[in-house]
């Protein structure tokens, strides 16, 4: 949308007043338009009012220009209108002639957004691609041929520039789409499949790697989910999937905004649109981020007064919520090829919640695995200009402990190099999980003895791959037996609120490092011969 031409009026009202647009075959709400423009001026606003009343064939009209005459753009959809549940504070007018259509404006990157949304349209397509099918109009009415995606019947029109004259048909030869899909990603891929069933047939013989770097998956609250996912080349689109009823849901997509009214339930939605997606995945995927804390639908711990008339808050829901939607997630990548997963990252899960995930995923290209809670205030009064906040009650569904006897004994557990466990306190005896292979990692045990110093001194010796792991004690049972030749000896460095110790590793100029803050944590780290301090210095 970079070489947009700036077209004058004359044109521009020639263009949204073809014929093609009003054909009753066209599917309904399936088409961008995109134009450049010296400025936007009343003149252009009831024209777009206009198309969009005429044709229901338009998603959105999009401009570019630098100019906007506000007055108009008042004068059109009357004043902002305020925020709800499926709409940002914003111009918003019911296109005429439409069943309770809404014409939306928005303003974004330096693109100005006219934009339908459809209350009762029925959705068998990705969410992912409804924002997909683009007309750049950019130099003249012969340029209609840029469309990307066109109903079968408009043959004269092709995929490609019009210079190359190129037809369609030729990219459903499945050596030529091929070579093609070699350097399309996810985005790209969803476009060409909605050209023609010829090519999305090939699609699905050819099955070309979509490319995605990252995926973020939050459930805000049980009625919301917020998908994030980015690819290689940088592109990225976040979605927003909001339940308005038992088979109804709204999808928000950002970047650019639109919103899509659909006759289902949001879970299923979601699930299809990430099936899809994932399908033909063959490359390492960067991250993958699956966030249960639902902190929208708790109220904010920064609370002055305490008020008995509340309603009580339906932990059951949540955790019924987080359940049902694990399920369903463990049900798409039973359907899938192991997916390749560098970095690990989950908020507010137990062990079961860890294994489901990790028995998906290929061995081996796992280096990361992040475990976090959230901060919630539950266990202390914070002050705040001098008055107390009341804390969070305890919450069933969100237990701060962990086992992890289990999961660590999988292989893909057992291949990572790096382990971070925040918020959370391991109750499995540090000696019955493995955490031996580490480069490495922090967490926190629910109680630590000298006994368990001496047994990890020993394991971190015999990984030379170790550089660096950090355990914080709860209970701290670590005694003056820690001081016995037969554990660690007397420390090389020692103070009341800190000690340390230096062990040699076999064969190595390297020693193993053990710092211990009295009762608070102990680390063991790498470090060269060349640091250490005599005895007694």
């Amino acid at each position: 949308m970079e070489n947009l031409k700036n077209f004058n009026f004359a044109e521009f009202e020639k263009v949204l007043d073809l014929e093609i647009w009003r054909n009753e075959e066209n599917p309904k709400n399936q088409l961008r338009l995109v134009f450049g423009f010296n400025e936007i001026s009343e003149r252009v606003m009831e024209t777009i009012e206009k198309a969009f009343s005429n044709c229901s064939y338009f998603e959105s009209i999009v401009i570019k220009a630098k100019i906007i005459d506000q007055l108009s753009l008042t004068k059109t959809f009357g004043p902002p209108k305020p925020e709800t549940d499926q709409f940002e504070e914003g111009h918003r007018m019911e296109i005429s002639n439409s069943n309770g259509d809404l014409l939306i404006y928005s303003f974004e990157d330096g693109f100005h957004y006219f934009s339908r949304f459809q209350k009762d349209l029925e959705s068998e397509i990705s969410s992912l691609e409804g924002d997909l099918e683009e007309l750049s109009i950019c130099e003249n009415l012969e340029c209609l041929n840029l469309i990307r995606n066109l109903p079968e019947h408009l043959k004269s029109l092709c995929l490609v520039p019009s210079d190359s004259n190129i037809p369609r048909e030729i990219f459903e030869n499945h050596i030529i789409l091929e070579r093609v899909l070699k350097n399309q990603q996810l985005f790209e891929i969803a476009i060409l499949e909605k050209v023609s069933s010829g090519i999305r047939r090939s699609i699905s013989i050819i099955k070309p790697d979509p490319k995605i770097k990252s995926i973020l998956i939050y459930l805000s609250d049980p009625e919301n989910i917020q998908f994030l996912i980015s690819t290689q080349n940088g592109d990225r689109k976040s979605l927003n999937y909001k339940s308005t009823g038992s088979n109804t849901c709204i999808v928000k997509t950002h970047g650019p905004t639109y919103i899509k009214s659909i006759n289902q339930n949001s879970r299923y939605r979601f699930f299809e649109d990430l099936k899809k997606m994932l399908r033909f995945q063959k490359s390492e995927i960067e991250s993958l981020r699956l966030d249960f804390s639902n902190l929208n639908f708790f109220p904010s711990p920064m609370v002055f007064e305490i008020d008995d008339s509340e309603t009580p808050i339906d932990y059951d829901l949540v955790e019924k919520s987080n359940l049902e939607f694990l399920d369903k997630f463990q049900n798409v990548l039973k359907k899938l090829r192991p997916l390749k997963i560098r970095e690990l990252s989950l908020r507010c899960v137990q062990e079961g919640d860890l294994r489901t995930v990790l028995e998906f995923l290929e061995p081996g290209f796992l280096k990361k695995i992040d475990i976090e809670y959230f901060c919630d205030f539950r266990n202390e009064k914070v002050s705040r200009n001098g008055i107390l906040t009341v804390p969070y009650p305890d919450r069933r569904s969100y237990p701060r402990t962990l086992e992890l006897r289990n999961v660590s004994k999988m292989e893909q557990w057992m291949l990572a190099e790096n382990l971070e466990i925040e918020k959370y306190r391991i109750l499995t005896p540090i000696q019955n999980f493995n955490i031996a292979h580490f480069k490495k990692g922090k967490i926190t045990v629910e109680s630590m003895s000298s006994e368990d110093v001496v047994f990890l001194k020993n394991i971190f010796l015999a990984n030379p791959s170790l550089e660096k792991f950090i355990v914080q004690i709860n209970q701290c049972q670590i005694d003056v037996s820690l001081y016995h030749p037969d554990f660690l000896g007397n420390p090389v460095i020692a103070s009341l609120k800190a000690q340390a110790w230096y062990f040699q590793y076999p064969e190595s100029e390297n020693y193993l490092h053990i710092k211990y803050n009295v009762f608070q944590s102990i680390t063991f780290s790498k470090v060269h011969s060349s640091v250490v301090p005599a005895p007694n210095q």
